[in-house]
């Protein structure tokens, strides 16, 4: 028989539960309540406590030494049948603990060395009460890379989309596709994986085109190759409705064409850096007999440049934000 206080429960971790309720928990013991409290006074109830399982995870690098600040996710059962995922960071010594631990089936993500370069297999391990368990994840150099292009029904590049690769139903890396819709992701363990898209683009800072995709490619399985990506090719989206602007090349001469190349660019506002200025994605666009440049327009607050080379040298270039009205006109220098 357990004497509970509103006021004040030493030694027990006490939370809210409507407005006269409470889960009790003794420290080492597994089983959590609920019991009604009165309005004012002591509530004498009487409770049966089984004993914690208790589950400790070591982690090790490719040369079986013990790996610190690793972060591990953990899935774990919890009171009234529900699922509470955890996220770990191992100590010095590569372990972390899950204690006490609800009996039940516990879910460990595949753990990843910091800065990437190595990975683990998910373990899943089951906990009767009472029961200390030890599990060992070694990680594994990770090899294997993944590339393709995200287009539309239109085979327009989708740029800013975000992708996450998953492995045994957990996300183990995250993408981003180009200016020209394409995607590059690497350090994946050579196994079966699922691409899939995470999120639309839609932030100005993100992608040229901002436009609403209505539905999204099915997930797609592969098992990345070492020694060089393994290409999906091209995967289909579908969008709301295209949204194309034009440009004009003026002063040129039509004998001039074969010469010329046109690129797009992608500042998007982004602060000057020399990483930015080096590494600042292009596409190149086709040009028409007559001089005519089609480019995806820009969202709110972004900006953007079309380039025009005439062999190795720059002829022309404009900049352009959305609201520039269309066609732009680009003038080339002789």
């Amino acid at each position: 028989m357990l004497a509970l206080e509103k006021s004040s429960i030493p030694d027990w971790s006490v939370g809210p539960r409507a407005q006269a309720g409470a889960l009790a928990q003794v420290p080492g013991w597994a089983s959590f309540h609920r019991v009604e409290w009165p309005l004012r006074g002591t509530l004498e109830v009487e409770v049966a406590l089984e004993e914690a399982s208790h589950l400790q995870i070591l982690v090790k690098g490719p040369g079986g030494d013990p790996l610190a600040s690793a972060p591990v996710l953990v899935r774990s059962p919890s009171f009234g049948g529900r699922v509470r995922t955890q996220r770990i960071t191992t100590d010095e010594g590569g372990a972390i603990s899950v204690s006490p631990a609800w009996p039940g089936s516990h879910e460990i993500s595949p753990v990843q060395a910091p800065g990437g370069g190595a990975i683990s297999a998910s373990e899943t391990v089951e906990l009767r009460a009472g029961e200390r368990s030890t599990v060992t994840l070694i990680l594994e150099e990770a090899e294997g890379s993944l590339s393709g292009t995200v287009l539309d029904q239109w085979d327009e590049p989708v740029a800013g989309a975000k992708l996450n690769v998953s492995w045994d139903e957990w996300v183990i890396r995250s993408a981003e596709t180009a200016i020209d819709g394409t995607f590059l992701v690497e350090g994946l363990p050579l196994a079966p994986v699922m691409v899939s898209l995470h999120k639309a683009p839609k932030s100005p800072i993100s992608s040229l085109d901002p436009q609403k995709i209505e539905r999204a490619f099915e997930p797609v399985s592969a098992t990345p190759l070492g020694g060089g990506p393994q290409d999906l090719g091209e995967l289909r989206v579908i969008r709301a409705s295209r949204q194309v602007s034009d440009a004009l090349l003026v002063g040129f001469a039509s004998e001039d064409m074969g010469t010329m190349r046109a690129y797009l660019t992608q500042p998007l506002g982004l602060k000057p850096s020399w990483k930015n200025l080096q590494m600042t994605p292009r596409t190149e666009l086709s040009i028409s007999e007559t001089g005519v440049i089609e480019f995806p327009t820009p969202g709110a607050k972004q900006t953007a440049q079309i380039t025009i080379w005439r062999a190795e040298r720059q002829v022309g270039s404009v900049d352009f934000e959305q609201g520039t009205p269309s066609p732009v006109e680009i003038r080339i220098q002789p």
